[in-house]
């Protein structure tokens, strides 16, 4: 009974690939009961009506004392899956006693409050589909205050206080449960079925309902600031979590028969503004690791659901329509995500060099000194996210040998040609300060007196053809390597 925890590896590093996680498994993932059943096995079956519950509660009172636990605290902690393993196994309902259910459940409710998921995730990934909707569906149930508030004031759950409380005294949001939800979503094709089939799609509708979502509303209402900004925020994370499930083609229909999709308003309002690109680079390709973007951006406030649900797959749209929806939109990134980790070599490769060859022939930002238009400012932008979805996109061998088969580095090597203006020159050739640690790539296309010059740090442009060559070929940095070519020597048109 003195051993707490069970010995076991300590706990890998972040993944960003969820759907390479396995199904769960009878020899890996710990069953209903199964940590009673070890009880047992090392005290005799006498211990089944006493002992055990003993050991259970000073098992969950070690496990109690690390939460809340911040995500980045807990990748410092040895045995943290096991750590989280145990505590979604007390809270699985009928299997332990009630003292034991609650005060497991209060831990978890309280790590979705404070948006701290990470590890709760990579547990759940490992759970079979059943124990999943069977989590799911408590957790709806003790938060249903939430979209209830008559029955908040009615009743008063200690659990729904673990999600609240976490919050602060005067803050109780539905943000934190959504953020949550869409990182599930985001994991696996299975996990957002689960979520799908525990009714997330009716609790959303009552959710909007109770909010007033609507984006004309939101924008042109004499409110508080404070609460516009919250339901604008609430309204952006509403879209992001559809746009993440119809990100499944198998689910589009789901949400396409399911009231939602007849009752979630499309924005009379178009405001054609372009997202600051820096709001536009965080939610690029977003993870099941990554929150939603907290900016100001009109990034996911502009959503057509029935027409995203009837949207074709990514490699059926016109070239030209799908750089620019990926440009200045959202609409797509999920599905891109979805259709890079889902498709062959040779799909990938069709889609990326179609890509490519668009924006050899029509990607060329104007000069600086072209006089500044809507549309120079449009071309500017897309090929600066073009090199940023380079970089995104190279997360994986696949990706990475299909982006060069594609003809990456041709582009790139264009754009440096093209695009970097004769003015950096100067700069260039001013610079006395010798680079060690330039990929071999960059040294063999002759480009390591621009890409590793001072005006990585300093241009944007520069700073993300660079990025784009290390994503390609990570790793492939000669220590030892000095750089030799001679900036006099080079010429850019």
């Amino acid at each position: 009974m003195a051993a707490v925890l069970r010995a076991g590896s300590p706990t890998s590093a972040y993944s960003s690939n969820y759907e390479s996680l396995s199904g769960s498994s009878s020899s890996t993932v710990p069953g209903p009961g199964a940590l009673t059943g070890k009880a047992i096995k090392a005290l005799g079956r006498v211990t089944i009506r006493g002992i055990d519950h003993f050991v259970i509660l000073r098992q969950l009172s070690v496990i109690v004392n690390h939460f809340p636990l911040p995500d980045e605290k807990a990748t410092m902690i040895k045995h943290i899956e096991e750590i989280y393993d145990h505590a979604l196994e007390f809270s699985r309902q009928g299997l332990y006693r009630e003292e034991i259910n609650r005060r497991a459940l209060r831990l978890l409710l309280g790590q979705i409050g404070i948006g701290e998921t990470h590890f709760l995730m990579r547990a759940l990934c490992r759970w079979d589909s059943l124990e999943l909707r069977l989590f799911l569906s408590e957790i709806l149930i003790q938060l249903t205050p939430l979209w209830n508030p008559q029955l908040g004031r009615v009743l008063s759950s200690p659990l729904f206080m673990a999600y609240s409380g976490s919050q602060g005294p005067d803050s109780t949001s539905i943000t934190p449960f959504l953020l949550f939800i869409s990182k599930l979503v985001r994991a696996r094709a299975s996990t957002c079925r689960a979520v799908l089939d525990v009714g997330f799609l009716d609790v959303l509708m009552i959710i909007r309902a109770l909010n007033d979502l609507n984006k004309e509303g939101i924008i042109t209402e004499l409110d508080s600031i404070g609460n516009r900004q919250q339901r604008k925020r609430l309204l952006a994370v509403s879209n992001a979590v559809l746009l993440d499930i119809i990100a499944y083609p198998e689910h589009r229909t789901v949400v396409l028969s399911h009231p939602i999709c007849s009752t979630w308003v499309p924005p009379r309002i178009d405001t054609n503004e372009i997202a600051p690109f820096t709001c536009r680079e965080r939610a690029l390709l977003l993870t099941c690791e990554q929150n939603i973007p907290n900016d100001e951006s009109f990034l996911y406030l502009d959503l057509n659901l029935p027409m995203a649900c009837k949207l074709g797959c990514v490699s059926e749209l016109d070239t030209e329509q799908l750089v620019n929806l990926l440009t200045f939109q959202v609409i797509y990134d999920q599905s891109l995500r979805v259709f890079l980790l889902r498709k062959s070599y040779n799909a990938k490769l069709d889609l990326l060099s179609r890509m490519i060859r668009y924006m050899l022939e029509h990607g060329s930002a104007p000069s600086a000194q072209s006089a500044p238009h809507p549309n120079a400012l449009r071309s500017r932008y897309r090929l600066l996210f073009f090199l940023r979805l380079i970089m995104a996109i190279a997360w994986g061998p696949s990706n990475r040998a299909a982006l060069l088969d594609a003809g990456v580095v041709e582009f790139l090597v264009r754009i440096v040609q093209t695009e970097v203006p004769d003015s950096y020159m100067a700069i260039i050739g001013a610079s006395q300060t010798t680079q060690d640690h330039i990929p071999a790539v960059i040294r063999e296309q002759g480009l390591a007196h621009v890409l590793g010059g001072p005006l990585a740090k300093t241009s944007r442009l520069v700073r993300l053809i660079s990025g784009a060559f290390s994503a390609l070929f990570p790793g492939d940095v000669d220590p030892d390597a000095i750089q030799s070519e001679s900036t006099s020597s080079s010429t850019f048109k």
